[in-house]
């Protein structure tokens, strides 16, 4: 107990302060806490009392690990990210911003790049580190993967499980938005989603595994609404279809020019909550709500994804499901860190938590 130590060496307990207690020296102790064969077993009992009866406590060292490159290619075959408060807008921004942090700059390689295998090849023979942005376009994760980069894919994944990915956990995370929407008494809802890799298909997955587990009725083929079902009826010369399926369909995944053949043949009828894939999508079905003369949420009650800038400044305020991308960050940068030192032992698939951002966009049926 530590009453036990002398008074006169009481305070900050220490490798000395335990060569006084056990009088033994202070390389004797040394050994002992570092489990050394060479100390004779009197030596090492009286060590071990003296550490018992003083409470000490051993402090590891920390583990350091270099940094091995200080530049980080930035990839992403999606839409054009210079879109103010789009989420692609906002992981540019923290990555760049940690990447400061760190001494790490941040060159991106947009889609008019990722594209062209011939100029991409160029870049990737230069770079020392990658990040994929939001892409599981096995093509360009193919090709990456034959440099032997320190690479982690953000808010994406590689179908093969060969590369470190770091995303948002978006089948639990539209779970809970389905758990809440039924807390809120909307057990009559739908989810408007664009199935076009497989972080939107885990959100059709979690909002359908609410209602399921909830042993609430759920109809897939009603309330399970894929934009990229709807693109073949809105424009059946196919072009609208490729332009989602090839990441051009914009940052709402097309639905502004989907949302009017949904409402004029009656897609939302008899639903009482829209929960869409994503903020820029809510958005879109907002404005086409309010331009029908329907109100958000009395008439009808609508949510998002992601959490943008835009989400908390709109009329009215977006409920939606809050992404931390800037610890996202931290974690995509340490991560590639420890894959360029060596320390992953092997390719990592890493979710981040998320959690519900309450605001004005959902009515609550029960009140």
């Amino acid at each position: 107990m530590r009453d036990k130590v002398p008074e006169q060496i009481k305070g900050k307990i220490t490798i000395s302060t335990l060569a006084q207690m056990s009088g033994v020296s202070r390389a004797t102790v040394s050994r002992v806490l570092n489990d050394h064969a060479s100390v004779n077993a009197e030596a090492r009992e009286k060590v071990m009392a003296a550490v018992k009866a003083s409470g000490y406590c051993r402090t590891l060292p920390r583990q350091r690990i270099a940094l091995r490159f200080n530049q980080v290619t930035i990839i992403s075959d999606e839409h054009p990210p210079f879109v103010e408060g789009s989420y692609l807008d906002v992981i540019l921004r923290v990555l760049r911003d940690e990447g400061e942090h760190l001494g790490i700059s941040c060159n991106f390689v947009g889609r008019d790049l990722a594209l062209d295998r011939k100029r991409l090849a160029e870049i990737l023979a230069q770079a020392q580190a990658v990040i994929v942005v939001g892409s599981d376009n096995l093509e360009l994760i193919n090709q990456i993967k034959q440099y032997d980069l320190p690479t982690i894919i953000f808010n994406g994944s590689d179908p093969k499980m060969e590369l470190n990915s770091l995303c948002p956990d978006s089948e639990n995370g539209m779970m809970l938005m389905g758990n809440y929407l039924m807390a809120q008494g909307h057990t009559k809802a739908c989810i408007l989603n664009a199935h076009i890799k497989h972080a939107m298909r885990e959100r059709s997955y979690g909002f359908a595994r609410a209602f399921d587990e909830a042993g609430v009725p759920f109809n897939r083929n009603r309330q399970i609404i894929d934009l990229c079902e709807i693109a073949p009826k809105v424009d059946p010369t196919g072009e609208l279809y490729h332009s989602l399926m090839s990441r051009q369909g914009g940052v709402d995944f097309g639905a502004s020019k989907m949302l009017p053949y949904l409402l004029d043949h009656n897609y939302f009828e008899g639903m009482t909550a829209i929960a869409c894939v994503c903020d820029a999508t809510a958005i879109s079905l907002i404005k086409a709500l309010q331009e029908r003369g329907l109100r958000v949420p009395d008439d009808i009650s609508v949510t998002g994804f992601d959490d943008i800038v835009l989400a908390s400044m709109m009329t009215p305020a977006l409920t939606t499901i809050h992404i931390d991308f800037q610890n996202m960050a931290k974690t995509a940068f340490s991560m590639l860190i420890r894959s360029a030192s060596g320390s992953l032992p092997m390719p990592v698939r890493a979710y981040s938590a998320v959690s519900i951002k309450e605001r004005a966009s959902v009515r609550n049926l029960k009140a």
